[in-house]
């Protein structure tokens, strides 16, 4: 029986391909998840204290539900329980995964193939080239942002909505 020496890239465990795009986008998405899981609670007390800040400048007058953040968090919490500090969770796993699945998933083939057309070959071993980087971040930022937008406008209309405190108007998303 022979053995076989595979020459593996410092930091890459053996048997994960580096250039894989599937994991590259997987690990940005479930990275990106992972902290919106703890920071959406924070989000959906920013986004009342944002409209109920806007709507008293509209409509002088109007009775504050929420004080501060900490009674903000609070009022929600005792009101409409964890789910209501998790409102949007789903819509904003989806923006997650296509905002930053996108961005750090797609920027090293992108970045290759840039380089391909424009070298002849991919960046491996080569000088760096600022603006193909440059074009590549942006082309994977624009696209991510593309993708992402719409799950973003419902995240935000559902941590809005409220039957305790209405703020505005209210979509009522399931």
């Amino acid at each position: 029986m022979t053995t076989q020496t595979i020459d593996v890239p410092s930091g890459v465990a053996p048997g994960v391909a580096q250039n894989n795009l599937f994991f590259a986008w997987f690990a940005g998405s479930l990275a990106s998840c992972g902290a919106v899981t703890f920071t959406n609670p924070v989000e959906v007390v920013k986004t009342r204290l944002q409209l109920q800040g806007e709507l008293a400048k509209a409509t002088p007058g109007v009775e504050r539900a929420y004080h501060n953040v900490a009674q903000a968090f609070w009022a929600i919490g005792k009101n409409e329980g964890l789910w209501g500090l998790q409102k949007g969770l789903g819509p904003g796993y989806m923006y997650q995964i296509m905002l930053n699945g996108t961005r750090l998933g797609f920027y090293e083939p992108v970045k290759n193939a840039l380089y391909t057309g424009a070298t002849g070959s991919t960046s491996r071993g080569q000088a760096p080239i600022m603006a193909l980087n440059v074009a590549a971040g942006g082309l994977c930022g624009v696209a991510g942002a593309a993708l992402g937008s719409p799950f973003f406008l419902v995240k935000t209309r559902m941590q809005s909505a409220s039957k305790f405190a209405a703020v505005g108007h209210q979509h009522n998303y399931t």
